[in-house]
């Protein structure tokens, strides 16, 4: 009888050691993410991304209920192929063309109620903290938010990616063409963001293939929901589809503010970051994109 009962104690007393744990590690997650601002463009609120920083990596299977269900029903509508006016100059397959049919007319709607139109240029950030993609649309000469999305997944720590194999996601600027959009990718839908780009290059990194794609597994890429993938490649696909020739796609590791980068002075990166700080300040500024070169290993950005 008292063995029993000292197994129950110990049981009971390993229980509360598990659980004590994971809600320290939720809660390291949530001050890891918190003590960085967000985005201007974002309410503060949303610098608290626990789902996807801290319970995510600790139960990678639990995904929101939503996209679940809209993962389903996907996958449950490519299984009828859908009549799309086929742009010949981007790539294509069914299973694309059947998201496309599948999301304009949801997307479209979306756009007009807030004045803008379906096939507008549009300009893609990414922030590692906290962990969300924007979708920015053409409105006049300006560039003005649209959606952000919560980013499944990525692997690897704050700063860029530096040689192959590092698991490593990269930082910096990327110019996405037509061609560089995956209709047969084995994560659902993917896009390349052109690594290693010039600056890569400069600095000799390797690697390739580096991608925003679905599915919700990492290995150095930006990984989504299926859901939220499909939306992103449609309004990709709209823009080029309408005579956009190529999207930037800016990559952050979080909100390159004055408060902080004093924060991170410290850090390795630092002075990468404050390269990549003047093109963040001034789209923040002017809310238009700029032409980009690199010259002597650093990004210069043309008014």
């Amino acid at each position: 009888m008292f063995k029993n009962h000292f197994i129950k104690i110990s049981l009971f007393c390993l229980a509360l050691i598990g659980c004590l744990a994971i809600i320290l590690i939720v809660l390291c997650a949530k001050l890891k993410v918190n003590w960085l601002e967000s985005p201007s463009s974002q309410p503060l609120a949303e610098n608290i991304i626990i789902d996807d920083v801290g319970i995510k990596q600790l139960f990678p299977y639990l995904d929101d209920l939503s996209s679940v269900v809209k993962d389903y029903l996907i996958a449950k509508d490519l299984s009828k192929p859908t009549k799309l006016a086929i742009n010949t100059n981007i790539p294509t397959s069914i299973k694309a063309n059947n998201v496309i049919s599948l999301y304009t007319p949801h997307l479209t709607k979306q756009l007009e109620a807030r004045g803008f139109n379906f096939g507008s240029s549009i300009v893609i950030r990414i922030f590692k903290v906290p962990s969300i993609l924007e979708v920015w649309v053409k409105k006049n000469d300006r560039y003005v938010l649209f959606k952000t999305y919560d980013i499944c997944r990525f692997s690897g720590q704050l700063g860029p990616k530096t040689k192959n194999g590092d698991r490593q996601a990269p930082e910096g600027f990327y110019i996405v063409y037509p061609k560089q959009l995956n209709p047969n990718s084995s994560y659902f839908l993917s896009f390349d963001l052109g690594y290693p780009n010039a600056y890569d290059r400069y600095y000799n990194r390797t690697g390739n293939a580096l991608m925003v794609h679905g599915e919700c597994v990492s290995i150095g890429c930006y990984a989504m929901t299926n859901s939220r993938i499909a939306e992103i490649y449609t309004l990709m696909y709209g823009a080029f589809a309408a005579g956009q020739s190529s999207i930037q796609v800016q990559v952050y590791p979080f909100a390159l503010t004055d408060n902080n980068m004093r924060k991170m002075k410290n850090h390795k990166w630092y002075s990468f970051w404050t390269n990549l700080k003047v093109g963040y300040d001034a789209f923040e500024r002017t809310r238009q994109i700029s032409p980009i070169s690199v010259v002597n290993g650093r990004y210069q950005f043309t008014p």
